[in-house]
């Protein structure tokens, strides 16, 4: 069975080489733990998780 995979990532995250070759979306000016609590970017993601599953 195939699963779509999303990919959501700050733009200068350490964990940035994970998401190489898949479905990326790009955080602007974030690493990765500031995607978890920053609201300007939890609601960023929200977004995109939204319109990939539409």
């Amino acid at each position: 069975m195939k699963q779509p995979l999303l990919m959501i990532t700050g733009d200068i995250s350490d964990t940035r080489y994970m998401t190489d070759d898949k479905k990326v979306v790009y955080i602007e000016a974030t690493n990765h733990i500031e995607t978890y609590w920053k609201p300007e970017f939890v609601g960023q993601e929200v977004s995109e998780v939204i319109n990939f599953f539409k």
